[in-house]
This record gives C-alpha cells, structure tokens and sequence, in this order.
C-alpha cells in the first residue's frame, strides 16, 4: 500500500517531536527545515495532528508543537486516519 507524502513528514515530525528531549515543544521552522519540507505545507500537516489530538500547539513567540500524548500511545494506525482518511485500508474479497 502507497502513502502519501504528507503521511511521510507527518511520521517523521512526530518521530522528531518524540525524540526531542532538550525541549517540550520545536518550532515550525525547525521541523521544516529538518524534514526538508516548506513551512506552510508542514503547517496543514501539524494542523491535522493538531484537531486530531496527536500534537498540541504551544502559543507565542517561541512556541511550536509538541506530542499531545506519550510517544507509545501514539501508532501509525492514528497517523494514517488522520491523513489518509478513515476509510477501511484492506478490503477482504472474500
């Protein structure tokens, strides 16, 4: 099964949120330069995580995003849902 792209950053930017254990939360900016990715196309991505409950973001001038819940409760089954859809990924022909 193909993903698409914006399932791909959006795993990565949490793998990057999750990882981070020098700050709570990273800026825009940061995650889209280290995801190689422009900042608004990276912002409709965090922003689906966002009205989903998966991240959380923290208001003000260095604000940013950071997970909403712990990194283990957390599966690529929510990340492929709030992306790709909620539609059923497997359809049984039986």
């Amino acid at each position: 099964m193909q993903f698409s792209k914006s399932t791909d950053y959006a795993l990565h930017a949490l793998i990057h949120l999750g990882l981070s254990e020098s700050q709570n939360h990273i800026g825009i900016k940061e995650l889209s330069a280290s995801l190689g990715v422009s900042e608004s196309y990276l912002s409709k991505i965090m922003s689906k995580l966002r009205q989903d409950g998966i991240v959380r973001a923290v208001p003000g001038v260095n604000g940013g995003y950071e997970l909403a819940r712990p990194a283990d409760r957390i599966t690529f089954l929510d990340v492929i849902h709030v992306i790709e859809g909620r539609q059923q990924l497997f359809e049984c022909s039986n």
